[in-house]
């Protein structure tokens, strides 16, 4: 039982630390795609993963996305050098992402 435990932890410690370089990208263009935010971010480090929300229906952004960086520090230095500039054709928003909670 103690070895459970034990890694039961260190699960939920590993998640939290993926969590922690997640970044939250807002405004994005229709047109903005998962390739187009990892060829952007791959300029500060090594990008996990990328997608840009989708509207079920249509399947056009909902205007937001996600990027998840190796690295908590290189989620940092994408964050300050890319909040606030343009991407196709829109000034996007670029923050530290937070968690979902119910």
């Amino acid at each position: 039982m103690k070895c459970w435990i034990s890694l039961l932890f260190v699960a939920i410690a590993s998640i939290q630390c993926i969590s922690a370089s997640k970044v939250y990208v807002g405004n994005l263009s229709w047109n903005s795609t998962d390739e187009g935010l990892r060829l952007l971010f791959e300029e500060f480090g090594q990008v996990i993963d990328s997608v840009v929300m989708r509207d079920r229906d249509s399947g056009r952004s909902r205007g937001f996305g996600f990027v998840t960086m190796a690295t908590d520090e290189q989620a940092r230095m994408a964050i300050e050098a890319l909040n606030d500039t343009e991407f196709d054709g829109r000034r996007i928003k670029v923050n530290a992402a937070i968690p979902f909670r119910n």
